[in-house]
């Protein structure tokens, strides 16, 4: 459940339901203009130049992220640092299904509602533009892993982004732990008419699959695992592949309980390649 609003708490509602109509110009423009991770020059010029027709000081890039921006209001007034994240990359083939345009118009009217009230009782407003949410480039593997670890979260009082659902609207005040791992197998290549010669990586790869595919079963149904094969063994059919990989992605509600999943997929590679 929200919180019930006090005084200043209506006042940002109000202000934000005056600029309603732009928020949602915001995420129908991205929405049309859908860029992969690392790719999004299009979303992160248009978002920082949003911010700066607000009276935001933008840097970017930033945390040597070519589509991370880092856009401020301060009063003259001490008072907290609260920021709000943008995201805008879209999906392969899916454009914008994640609804990352959402979050980023969502994030930009929380930090413009949010400095006339800033103004008069002080403090600072960020809005960040974090690339690559959905860890497509190998560069970052995650935008905001890279811009925390090079410090631009760290004076922070407090931030926040949202992410569209169906359902009445809610703050999460739990974590939601993720672990990104890539899963390699190596052979030896041989010739498909002598087999026995050879060690299929992509058969290995697959048992690994289906082995912990299997094991799902008995995991809570509130697990996210998804997967896709990044190295399918080679362009040759006629080859026993040398090589095969695949990308991961595991998500849980609590991080002991990540670990101990962890652990039982490391058990599958093992098996595997014993």
């Amino acid at each position: 459940m929200l919180p019930r609003p006090g005084v200043h708490h209506q006042r940002v509602l109000e202000e934000i339901g005056r600029i309603r109509p732009e928020a949602v110009r915001i995420s129908r423009s991205i929405h049309a203009h859908p860029e992969l991770g690392l790719q999004e020059r299009w979303a992160s010029a248009f978002l920082a130049e949003e911010a700066r027709k607000r009276g935001f000081q933008v840097e970017a890039p930033v945390a040597g992220l070519p589509t991370a921006f880092a856009a401020r209001y301060s009063s003259p007034k001490p008072g907290p640092k609260v920021a709000f994240l943008c995201e805008y990359d879209a999906l392969p083939g899916l454009g914008h299904a994640c609804g990352h345009n959402i979050i980023a118009a969502a994030s930009c009217a929380a930090a413009f509602a949010l400095k006339p009230l800033a103004e008069e009782l002080g403090g600072s407003v960020f809005l960040f533009g974090t690339p690559d949410e959905e860890a497509m480039s190998e560069e970052s593997k995650g935008g905001k892993v890279i811009m925390s670890r090079a410090g631009l979260f760290r004076d922070m009082d407090a931030v926040f982004m949202t992410h569209p659902a169906g359902g009445a609207d809610a703050a999460w005040r739990y974590n939601f732990p993720l672990k990104d791992f890539t899963v390699r197998f190596l052979g030896r290549p041989a010739h498909y008419t002598r087999p026995e010669e050879g060690i299929n990586a992509l058969e290995a790869l697959l048992q690994f699959i289906s082995n912990v595919n299997a094991l799902k079963r008995s995991w809570s149904p509130s697990v996210l695992l998804a997967f896709t094969i990044t190295d399918g063994g080679g362009p040759s059919a006629i080859i026993v592949p040398e090589s095969a990989k695949a990308h991961f992605t595991l998500k849980t509600f609590d991080s002991g309980y990540m670990e101990e999943l962890f652990g039982q997929i490391r058990s599958c590679v093992d098996a595997v390649s014993g």
